[in-house]
C-alpha cells in the first residue's frame, strides 16, 4: 500500500502511464481506507480480547504470566486503535488535504498472509525460534528487502528478541 498524490480526475488517462497505472493500482481516499482500516482491526482485536479474556479466566496468576499478558496486549491495543479512529475521524479530516492510497501491490500482500498463516501452522512442530526467524526473513523478502544483510541479521534477532521478552522478561516458556 502506498500513498501518492494523485492527479485530478479531469487530467487522468490523459497521459500513456496514468492510463496504465489506474488499470493496476486501486485508489481511494485515504480517510476512508484508514477508517475501514481501523474498524476491521477493532474488531479482530475484540476477538482476540475474548480470547485473552478466557485464557487469563483459565490460567489465573498472581503475576502477569501467560494468562494476563494477552489480555494486557488487548486492552492496550484496543485503547490505541480507538485512539487512531477518533484521530482519522474527528481531527485529522479538518487538517489535511484528502490524500489517496493506491493499493499497487495486491499479490505480495495475499502472500504475506500465507506466510503468517503457515508461521501459525507449523510454529509448534519447527519451534518458535527458528520458525520466527525462517517466516521474518520470508516476510522481508516479500515486502521488497532485497539487501542481504538485512535478511541475515534482522530475523536471528527479532527471534531472539522475542525469546529474551518472553522467557527471560515475562517467564513465558514455548513448549
Amino acid at each position: 500500500m502506498t500513498v501518492e498524490a494523485v492527479k485530478s480526475p479531469s487530467r487522468i488517462g490523459n497521459d500513456v502511464d496514468d492510463h496504465h497505472d489506474r488499470d493496476q493500482t486501486l485508489t481511494i481516499k485515504k480517510s476512508l481506507a484508514e477508517v475501514v482500516i481501523y474498524l476491521l482491526l477493532i474488531a479482530v482485536d475484540i476477538f482476540y480480547l475474548s480470547e485473552a479474556y478466557r485464557l487469563h479466566v483459565q490460567v489465573p496468576s498472581p503475576h502477569v504470566g501467560p494468562g494476563g499478558f494477552p489480555l494486557i496486549i488487548a486492552v492496550i491495543n484496543l485503547l490505541l486503535l480507538l485512539g487512531l479512529l477518533f484521530i482519522s475521524l474527528f481531527i485529522k479530516p479538518r487538517r489535511t488535504p484528502q490524500e489517496r492510497v493506491a493499493f499497487s501491490r495486491p499479490l505480495s500482500v495475499l502472500a504475506a498472509v500465507a506466510i503468517l498463516i503457515a508461521e501459525t501452522t507449523l510454529l509448534k512442530t519447527a519451534g518458535p525460534l527458528i520458525t520466527i526467524a525462517l517466516f521474518s526473513f520470508l516476510l522481508m523478502w516479500v515486502a521488497g528487502e532485497r539487501r542481504l544483510t538485512m535478511l541475515a541479521i534482522i530475523p536471528p534477532l527479532f527471534s531472539a528478541a522475542i525469546y529474551a521478552i518472553f522467557v527471560m522478561a515475562l517467564g513465558v516458556y514455548f513448549d
